[in-house]
């Protein structure tokens, strides 16, 4: 099915600003503004503090999520 993909879609801002194509065998299409980029959010927790560091990961088994 792989060998059937003329074209990849992708995002300018999550690609490398150098040569991307060197990354796909298919065509890249870079639109610009799409894709997602994940950059710490400059944000500090205020009020009170958990007494513990629990960690909630949602991990769906089936394709719906």
């Amino acid at each position: 099915m792989g060998a059937q993909i003329d074209y990849f879609v992708s995002g300018a801002r999550v690609e490398p600003t150098e040569n991307p194509e060197r990354n796909y065998s298919e065509r890249l299409v870079l639109l610009p503004g799409f894709g997602a980029v994940h950059e710490r959010p400059n944000y500090a927790p205020t009020g009170r503090a958990k007494a513990d560091r629990e960690l909630i990961l949602n991990a769906p088994g089936t394709p719906r999520k």
